[in-house]
């Protein structure tokens, strides 16, 4: 299997050291033996990234929400959308028989990290039950003004430079600020 070409993103460093470890012989590896298989079966066509969680809950509105075996498929579009498809085990002890709009939103801000809630845009019909999972279909639409707003309030890692010293001001008897460790100049 070819690995070049991956990128593991997590919200912790602890979250992806557990990511990578082996799974444990005996719970949770039936759920993530499943992993590959539920991404090709939801992959969005012209898919740029895919993530997956498992064995974890996010905060919904009114109640956690359990993530056990949930993948997200991501297309970034050339109408500067980011598009996406999740897919949520209602059964196997997951404990979601119902998902409310404002849930299904919860757990797409779990896969795409620093998104709003107004941001993103579920698809007609979205949440849906598939079977035996939810299926989350949407967009986050004007992405390239979004992050460039985002990263605009980000504080920079560049420090600005120091300000350099007042200058006396050569049409009044103005004296300069004090060199460091010396004194203003004497007005005579």
């Amino acid at each position: 299997m070819r690995r070049a070409d991956r990128v593991l993103v997590a919200d912790g460093v602890d979250r992806l050291r557990r990511s990578l470890a082996p799974p444990p012989v005996e719970g949770g590896s039936a759920r993530l033996a499943g992993i590959p298989e539920l991404h090709d079966a939801i992959r969005l066509e012209g898919e740029d990234g895919w993530a997956f969680a498992a064995d974890t809950s996010v905060e919904g509105p009114d109640r956690p929400l359990p993530l056990l075996g949930a993948v997200a498929s991501l297309d970034l579009t050339v109408d500067d959308a980011l598009r996406f498809r999740v897919e949520v085990p209602a059964g196997d002890g997951a404990g979601l028989s119902t998902l409310s709009t404002d849930e299904a939103v919860a757990i797409v801000r779990s896969f795409v990290p620093r998104s709003s809630a107004e941001e993103i845009t579920l698809d007609a019909g979205s949440p849906a039950l598939d079977g035996h999972a939810w299926r989350i279909e949407g967009r986050i639409s004007d992405l390239t003004r979004r992050l460039g707003k985002k990263l605009s309030e980000w504080p920079s890692a560049i420090p600005t430079p120091p300000s350099p010293p007042p200058t006396p001001d050569r049409r009044s008897d103005t004296p300069s600020a004090p060199r460091r460790g010396g004194s203003p100049n004497p007005v005579g």
